[in-house]
């Protein structure tokens, strides 16, 4: 293990495995592509770092907001899964900082796996040119 990196036992939800499978084929062309989900975790925070202070996440968290390929895939191989992910030390501390803003923000309680999910969501909404609905105005 890199000393770069942060050890993080987790739960995700369906919807971000099923993000996680989006995004490798966004990056990379390949949902089957042997990369980490930390290491692409990592990724998806970086695309949307710029605008990360601006984004309304409350919207984007929002149940009747739709993430194509995600929040309408009925696919039932799809299912949550315990895993232990390695994110780069540097952007595990910027995702802990959302989190703690996002608890401001709500002022309730605020899960790692909710920031993440909500990550995985802005990037693949960016990538399909629909952030900027969720930027606050």
């Amino acid at each position: 293990m890199s000393e770069k990196n942060e050890r993080l036992g987790i739960k995700l939800n369906r919807e971000s495995v099923i993000a996680l499978k989006e995004l490798k084929k966004i990056f990379y062309g390949d949902s089957e592509i042997p990369i980490s989900d930390g290491f692409l975790i990592g990724e998806a925070f970086k695309k949307i770092e710029p605008v990360v202070n601006q984004i309304d996440w409350e919207l984007l968290n929002d149940k009747k907001t739709s993430v194509p390929g995600i929040t309408d895939n009925k696919d039932p191989q799809f299912e949550s899964m315990r895993t232990t992910l390695a994110i780069d030390k540097t952007v595990f501390q910027k995702m802990k900082m959302l989190q703690e803003n996002l608890i401001k923000e709500t002022r309730g309680r605020v899960f790692f796996s909710f920031v993440v999910k909500s990550v995985l969501f802005a990037a693949i909404l960016q990538h399909n040119n629909d952030l900027e609905n969720f930027i606050k105005k």
